[in-house]
């Protein structure tokens, strides 16, 4: 007699498996080095060309749209580390850190207001003590976390769009559409 339980429950991992390697194949179709991403300014978003004018990566992310987005989380365990000076008084930058800030950034509009439902990717940061330099900030949550629990964060919060997000030209920003 077959166990029917048995084979529904190889049959769920299997979709999963399915449904992940197509999600990590997705967004592996881009080629962005991130590692290359230069100096980011202290003020604005990432995507602000009045404060980053020459960021070549993130005109490459915008240009790649929603694909953007499964990309960089797929790069936030990454560790390998930015030897260019990317962010002002941070001793060290990985591409998995760099992965969040532009997430956050394309989340976010013009007056800083999250573009997801609250609490969005800040959620991320859980109750980490923000009045101190970021880099300090971003290291107790990545020590909390791990950079594993912080893509798994990312996936959740952005798992009820998938398929719903667009990039809006005027706030330089992901929208959630119909």
């Amino acid at each position: 007699m077959v166990n029917k339980g048995y084979f529904t429950r190889l049959l769920l991992v299997a979709v999963a498996a399915i449904l992940l390697v197509g999600t990590s194949a997705h967004a592996q179709k881009l080629s962005i080095n991130l590692r290359a991403i230069g100096h980011i300014a202290s003020q604005g978003r990432v995507q602000d060309k009045e404060y980053n004018p020459k960021l070549i990566v993130v005109d490459q992310l915008i240009k790649a749209g929603p694909q953007a987005i499964p990309f960089l989380v797929s790069k936030l365990e990454d560790t390998s580390l930015i030897k260019a000076t990317v962010l002002d008084g941070w001793p060290r930058v990985r591409v998995g850190d760099i992965a969040w800030f532009i997430l956050y950034d394309f989340f976010t509009t013009r007056s800083q207001v999250s573009t997801l439902p609250e609490p969005g990717l800040f959620a991320i940061l859980g109750a980490e003590n923000l009045n101190q330099p970021g880099w300090k900030s971003w290291s107790a949550v990545v020590q909390k976390t791990g950079r594993a629990g912080i893509r798994m964060g990312v996936e959740a919060i952005l798992e009820p769009y998938k398929g719903k997000l667009v990039w809006d030209d005027k706030e330089r920003c992901f929208m959630i559409g119909e």
